[in-house]
């Protein structure tokens, strides 16, 4: 049993100690009750301490974060500025590339239409020319044949009257002297056959005897009694002139008849009609040969420029550096934001903290 010590003091100058005897129990429990506060106040300690340090991490840790973060968002956005600018670059030197491509297709389009043009106006002065010989020639052609019109209508005229004149002639009577017409022709009795004959034409001429007996030459062995139709004299070399005046000697035919001469006048209109449409079906024909050379002109001038056309086009279509169309913009263009947005994205997912930022 211990005891211990306890001062009661009764006045400021006396002090009484008093001795408070405890068992060991209780000694023992008092100490352990005073360990055990001192371990709980180390362990307050200690907890304070770690939640000290752990709030000092923590703040480290997002001061590192934070500057993290900042540290991409300005790389992102340096990276995002200079892919702009590079792009931006290449579409302005492409936009440059393609302003030269235009104003040297320009050129050459005002170039080959000049000489298109050229071309057009050479060819419309040739044709020009050629419809101002092919007229001179159509109107000298045609003088030619007015004028022969016109001395075919006074032939015709001329015979008209001469046919209008002989059937108003009155023929004298027929008198019954030497055999009925020596003395109304006045020719000898042996040419008396030839001249009835030549007077009315369709009677058959009857052939006059002939005897060569009064000299040697005129013997039929030493006579060549073959006559070619050359040299067969006409039929008013061998009568009288006067009687066969109503005559055509190359026709046979009886001038008085006046259906053969109708139809004789229908033939040739017939034919001076089938002239003058011969003629202009050969105008026609040679107007529609001009127009089908100038089509096939035309033609083969149009494959030519055509197959320029295709030829650029398949030059621009192989270099795909200077493409600049519509198209292409407008892919590249949808190519891009959708590029953006699939960055944009990706970065929401990765910095959530940063989506109400102005940046967005």
């Amino acid at each position: 049993m211990t005891t211990s010590s306890c001062a009661i003091a009764n006045s400021s100058q006396d002090q009484v100690r008093r001795v408070i005897y405890r068992s060991d129990n209780e000694i023992r429990r008092l100490q352990q009750e005073e360990e055990k506060k001192k371990r709980i106040s180390r362990l307050k300690a200690v907890r304070e301490m770690a939640k000290s340090i752990s709030r000092n991490k923590t703040k480290e840790y997002q001061l590192v974060k934070e500057k993290e973060t900042q540290e991409n968002i300005q790389q992102v956005k340096r990276a995002w500025q200079e892919r702009k600018d590079n792009e931006l670059q290449q579409l302005q030197e492409e936009i440059e590339k393609a302003k030269q491509k235009i104003g040297e297709a320009h050129r050459n389009a005002q170039l080959f239409h000049q000489q298109y043009e050229e071309e057009l106006k050479r060819k419309e002065r040739q044709q020009h020319e050629n419809t101002r010989k092919a007229q001179h020639r159509f109107e000298k052609c045609m003088k030619v044949v007015k004028s022969e019109q016109a001395a075919k209508e006074q032939l015709q005229q001329e015979k008209e009257y001469r046919m209008e004149k002989a059937k108003n002639l009155e023929y004298p009577a027929v008198e019954q002297v030497q055999n009925g017409f020596e003395k109304l022709f006045a020719v000898p009795s042996n040419q008396l056959n030839n001249v009835i004959a030549a007077w009315n034409p369709i009677q058959k001429r009857e052939e006059a005897p002939q005897d060569f007996v009064h000299s040697f030459h005129h013997k039929k062995q030493h006579v060549n009694t073959e006559n070619p139709q050359s040299e067969k004299l006409a039929l008013s070399q061998q009568v009288n002139p006067f009687v066969v005046k109503h005559f055509e000697p190359n026709k046979g035919l009886d001038v008085n008849n006046q259906q053969a001469e109708k139809d004789r006048e229908e033939k040739k209109q017939l034919a001076v009609q089938r002239a003058i449409m011969e003629k202009k079906f050969a105008k026609k024909a040679a107007e529609k040969l001009r127009m089908d050379k100038l089509k096939t002109t035309l033609e083969k001038e149009l494959e030519h420029v055509q197959k320029i056309d295709i030829q650029q086009k398949v030059d621009s279509l192989t270099d795909s550096s200077s493409r600049n169309t519509l198209a292409d913009n407008q892919f590249k263009k949808k190519k891009q934001i959708e590029l953006e947005k699939k960055f944009e994205d990706l970065f929401r997912a990765r910095m959530p903290d940063l989506q109400d930022s102005s940046y967005f």
